[in-house]
């Protein structure tokens, strides 16, 4: 059923609001503080929708299905609700997914008898907010994205499930304190804080995480929003591995130009250890001379055994994967992408990539491949036999009725030095379609 609520009158006015109209350097997103997620987009149709004054409840869904070659097929259906009380916004999405041979198939959920009946269930969010002037608390499950990079983030990147967390933000103006305390498994826990300012055309961020295995001692640290959790845990005599960032954008409009930058581990002394940073450096031209185009180019460097550390416990890592950017340490990559609005329902996406990956991983650190003089703490970038990734991505998507869509995408990739073997070669292929319908 649609939405038959009466229209109040602010939504009349905003109605005939100009101003109120999407433009295209909305991409820019300039006004989205800190990495928490926001409220679910307000333009998802659901089935059912009930409202009062101060409450309201929508229940909806959607279909997904995924068909990639040679042979996988994912396949299932979202049911999805929210509702809001006072100042309380809660929400989840409830989802069945059938894979059979999917490559990465599912990451939070455990099947029903394994390959014999490959179905699994997900929450992949599932959340409460309660929102006042200057307060902002959530907690619960959503996947979550730091910094200014349109795919990607040194610190928080796009991932295929949710975080367990809580949180709260203290916010005046244009200025947020965030503290974010994350449970990533029994042993493993990440807390997270950042200050952030936007302005018209600026934003300005600062982060710090904790990856500890130490769950008890560092929970106090979520209430601590504005302290270096380096010092607390060097007066504490614990080694923990902790991480700052600082990311910025500025807008020139129809151009924003971004940065990234990640510091795991800085030596003072480089005979004494190595530098585990990360950077990353970019712009986006929002239609390129009035036109339906528009590009974005960046380029993303992480030097060896970023995200690693001593204990393999507190690796930046969560379900085997790098929270952070999952190109991963000891590696960099350029990339520039152009997307054209051929028609107002029609997107043409194509983006094509140079990669370099050299032989260090996240689950190694620099004692684990004895590194112990100044020679070794700082080798080559990228180290040993390096892998060199060429290639390109493309998707077409067709959006049908509300968000619903249909997608065609494809990608190929020329890899020399395969798996560090010097002279070895491979060539990847993918072909994928993917039909989401929303009810």
């Amino acid at each position: 059923m649609p939405d038959t609520r009466p229209c109040t009158r602010q939504e009349i006015v905003d109605g005939f609001n100009p101003q109120a109209e999407l433009s295209r350097a909305d991409s820019f997103d300039l006004q989205r503080f800190g990495f928490l997620p926001g409220i679910p987009d307000a333009r998802w149709a659901p089935a059912l929708a009930l409202s009062a004054d101060d409450a309201s409840f929508e229940l909806g869904g959607a279909l997904r299905a995924s068909y990639r070659l040679p042979d996988t097929l994912r396949a299932g259906p979202d049911i999805r609700f929210r509702g809001s009380v006072g100042p309380a916004t809660f929400f989840a999405t409830h989802r069945l997914t059938y894979a059979y041979n999917w490559p990465d198939t599912v990451f939070d959920a455990k099947s029903w008898r394994g390959d014999e009946r490959p179905i699994y269930p997900e929450i992949p969010d599932a959340r409460l907010d309660l929102d006042f002037d200057w307060l902002h608390i959530q907690a619960g499950r959503s996947e979550m994205h730091l910094g200014p990079v349109p795919d990607g983030g040194l610190l928080l990147s796009t991932e295929p499930w949710g975080l367990d967390h809580a949180a709260y933000s203290l916010k005046w103006k244009g200025v947020r304190f965030t503290s974010l305390f994350v449970w990533l498994q029994s042993d493993k826990r990440m807390v997270m804080h950042r200050a952030e300012y936007v302005d018209r055309h600026w934003k300005l961020g600062l982060s710090e995480a904790v990856v500890s295995a130490d769950t008890n001692d560092i929970f106090p640290y979520i209430v601590a929003p504005v302290a270096f959790y380096y010092l607390m845990q060097w007066n504490k005599r614990q080694d923990e591995n902790i991480l700052w960032g600082v990311d910025a954008s500025v807008i020139f409009p129809p151009v924003k130009f971004y940065g990234e930058l990640l510091v795991d581990d800085f030596a003072y002394e480089p005979a004494t250890g190595p530098n585990k940073i990360g950077g990353t450096i970019g712009g986006e031209w929002v239609s390129i001379l009035r036109s339906e185009v528009d590009l974005c180019a960046d380029y993303t460097a992480i030097t060896k055994w970023t995200y690693a550390q001593r204990d393999s416990l507190q690796n930046y890592t969560f379900r085997g994967r790098i929270l952070g950017d999952d190109l991963g340490p000891d590696a960099d990559r350029s990339r520039l992408t152009v997307s054209w609005r051929i028609i107002p329902r029609l997107r043409l996406k194509i983006m094509g990539f140079y990669e370099r990956h050299g032989e260090g991983d996240v689950w190694h650190d620099f004692a684990d491949d004895g590194a112990h003089d100044r020679e070794t703490f700082h080798p080559p970038f990228p180290s040993g036999v390096v892998e060199h990734h060429l290639g390109a991505d493309a998707e077409l998507r067709f959006t049908l009725i509300g968000r619903s869509f249909i997608e065609v995408r494809g990608g190929i990739a020329q890899i020399t030095n395969l798996d560090h073997h010097e002279g070895s070669e491979g060539f990847r292929a993918v072909i994928q379609t993917d039909l989401y319908w929303e009810f």
